[in-house]
Parts: C-alpha cells; sequence; structure tokens
C-alpha cells in the first residue's frame, strides 16, 4: 500500500504541474491578445541634450531608465509571462506550446511599432533622440533574439538617418555659428550613427574634418627701453592640424611663419636706425590642448620662438665723420622670453586663454609684461576658419 502511494504521488504532482501551466499559459495568452486589441500609446520621452551634459550625466540616466520602464508598459510584463509560461510547459512537457513564438512576436511587435512612432513624431527634436534609441534599441534586441532578425520590422534605419540629421545639425552650428561645444557632442552622434549603419567615413574625415580647421596668430610688441630704445613689432601665424584619430579631440598643432612687421628706435635724435634682416622670416610651431569646450572655459596655446634667433641693426649718425655701427642680437627673442619666463615649459611657452564659444576668434587674449629690460605686449588668437 504504501509502496503504490509513492507511485502515485508523483503523477499526481506531474498533473498539477501540467494543469498550472496550462493555467498560466491561458492566463498570459489571453491578456496578450485582449492587449493586441487596443490602440498603441506611447509616453512623452524626456528632452536630453547631447550638447555638454556631463554635469547631469547621473540625472539624465535616471530620466531615461524611467522612461523605459514606462515605454514597456503593459507589452513587456505580458511578454515575460508568455515566455516564463513557455519555459514552465517546456520543463514539464519538453515541449513548446508554440515553436514559433507567434504571440510573443506580436506583442514585441507591438513596442516596435511604438518605438517607430515616437522616431516618427519627435525625428525633428534632437533633444527626445536619446530617451526614444535608448527604448527602441533595446526594443531590437529582444525582437532579435526571439526572431533571429529584425527583418523588415528593423527600427536601426531610421534611428541611423535620425543620428545622421542631428550630427549634420550640429556640424552646420559650428561652421557657421561657431559653436565650439558642439564638437564632442558631434563625435560622439556620429560614432552612434555608424554603430546604427549609416556610412559616416566620408563625413568624419572630410567635412568634420574641415569643420575644425583652426590658424593661431600672434602679434609681439616690444620695446627695450622707456625712453630710448629699439621698438619692435613681429607677427606670425600657423593652419592648425586637428586628428580626428581618437575620439578625445582637445590637442593640435601647426607649423607657420614669423615675420618683423616694423622696427624703430624711440626718440632717435638725427640719423637713422635700419633692420638689416627685418624681411627674414622664421619658422615659428604651435600647439594648442585642452581645447575640450564641454569641460572648460579655457584652453593652452603653446609657441616655441618669439622672433629671429638674431637681429642686425645698422644705426647712420647724421654726422657724415662717425661711420655707421651694427649691434646685433636676439632682442625679441631674448626680451620676451626674459618677460614670460614663468611660461616657459620645457622648448614651449605656454599661455592659457578664454575660450569665446560662438565667436570666430576662439581665442584672443593680450598678455603684457614690464621689467628692467622690456616691455612687451603678446597677443594671441585662435581663429576659426572652416
Amino acid at each position: 500500500m504504501k509502496s503504490k502511494m509513492y507511485r502515485v504521488l508523483p503523477l499526481l504532482l506531474i498533473a498539477c504541474l501540467l494543469a498550472g501551466c496550462s493555467n498560466q499559459v491561458n492566463t498570459s495568452e489571453a491578456a496578450a491578445k485582449e492587449l493586441l486589441k487596443k490602440p498603441i500609446e506611447a509616453p512623452v520621452p524626456p528632452s536630453i541634450s547631447f550638447k555638454c551634459h556631463h554635469n547631469t550625466e547621473a540625472q539624465d540616466d535616471a530620466l531615461v531608465n524611467q522612461f523605459i520602464d514606462e515605454f514597456n508598459k503593459p507589452e513587456l510584463e505580458i511578454l515575460d509571462a508568455l515566455l516564463s509560461a513557455a519555459k514552465d510547459t517546456e520543463l514539464a512537457t519538453g515541449e513548446l506550446p508554440d515553436q514559433e513564438f507567434s504571440l510573443e512576436l506580436r506583442v514585441l511587435n507591438r513596442l516596435m511599432k511604438k518605438a517607430n512612432a515616437l522616431i516618427d513624431e519627435y525625428k525633428g527634436q534632437e533633444e527626445k533622440y536619446i530617451a526614444i534609441s535608448s527604448a527602441a534599441l533595446a526594443t531590437e534586441k529582444r525582437y532579435q533574439l526571439l526572431a533571429g532578425s529584425g527583418g523588415d520590422n528593423s527600427i536601426l534605419p531610421k534611428l541611423a538617418a535620425w543620428a545622421k540629421e542631428i550630427a549634420a545639425k550640429y556640424l552646420k552650428e559650428l561652421k557657421e555659428n561657431h559653436e565650439y561645444k558642439n564638437i564632442h557632442p558631434i563625435l560622439k552622434i556620429t560614432r552612434e550613427a555608424s554603430f546604427l549603419g549609416a556610412d559616416m567615413d566620408k563625413y568624419v574625415n572630410e567635412e568634420l574634418r574641415n569643420a575644425l580647421k583652426f590658424k593661431v596668430e600672434y602679434t609681439d610688441k616690444m620695446n627695450t627701453g622707456r625712453e630710448w630704445g629699439f621698438a619692435y613689432e613681429v607677427t606670425g601665424e600657423a593652419p592648425l592640424d586637428l586628428s580626428l584619430a581618437t575620439t578625445q579631440i582637445s590637442a593640435f598643432e601647426g607649423e607657420g611663419i614669423g615675420r618683423y612687421v616694423s622696427f624703430m628706435i624711440n626718440e632717435l635724435e638725427g640719423g637713422e636706425a635700419v633692420m638689416d634682416n627685418i624681411a627674414e622670416t622664421f619658422p615659428i610651431h604651435f600647439v594648442v590642448d585642452n581645447f575640450n569646450p564641454c569641460e572648460s572655459d579655457t584652453f593652452n596655446i603653446y609657441m616655441d620662438r618669439f622672433g629671429l634667433g638674431s637681429e642686425s641693426i645698422t644705426m647712420i649718425p647724421e654726422e657724415p665723420d662717425i661711420p655707421p655701427k651694427t649691434v646685433t642680437g636676439p632682442a625679441v627673442q631674448g626680451g620676451t622670453e626674459y618677460s614670460f619666463q614663468g611660461n616657459k615649459q620645457g622648448d614651449l611657452y605656454k599661455f592659457t586663454v578664454d575660450l569665446n564659444n560662438g565667436n570666430k576668434n576662439a581665442a584672443d587674449k593680450t598678455f603684457t609684461a614690464s621689467n628692467e629690460r622690456v616691455d612687451v605686449e603678446l597677443t594671441l588668437k585662435l581663429i576659426h576658419t572652416p
């Protein structure tokens, strides 16, 4: 009697398990079919800017997660119930109730349609992209896991096109309005568009690179004396090469030419003074770093020199019996270097400038120094030349 009871109990447990599975399947399928009769409703996505939002990332992530939870209701809850019932049935019987997951895919397709509807509605508002794309990509991934691919229902082409439009808009603002705070957002949305399937190679290697052209200009006005002395004005410029090889665009450099604009002797009475090699030019090297408009309102300009290795000056007295005298020396280089010796870092001289977002002159700052040897007025400009 006892042994028969032990044999009957497993059969009863299996019967109860099967009955439970059947009830679970029936309940979840009924809920799914009822849902499929209803119109699709989507929540309003939060507005989150691509532009310099690193200070609000935690807050933005919370908004996105909350939106995704709302977006997934009630479809995901019913989908999970269907999949759970299918799993329990498989464990009990070794067979899935629906090998094709047709009902599950119909429920999941509602989420795909919901994502597509949101893209269509908000495509002109780039601040809605982050929330919508996060929910849409999660839905696409679920659909691919269940169906094998997104197929004709795939959301990726629409998202890719939207991302490319945002990149183009930000690029236009960068080129025309000198909106430097768009640089890193452009890179981010460009990478996103590439990930989604858009061909962005030409965009990155040509259009973006052309939009990120700059040059450095400098002017060095120096007096070697307050009442009597040599006065020089030297200028120089160099186009900068901004590398797109890394995701962090913050440093670039360039080679240029410096030249002497004018030379004179202050309060010279009689005679004249001539700078013999005033037409001679010299190479000059610039480096810009910490150019990250989203995180800093300043950046650095480095230069390797200020003037010629030596100026040759011939002083010709008014009296004909006094012979001309020629003096040589690196007055501009030596005097300016002496005045800004605290700025020297290795072989370069570092100057920190303010970022002028929205201005063609991304920087325009004058540094002055006055000491026992010279008075110096050094102006540095970073000019946007797309």
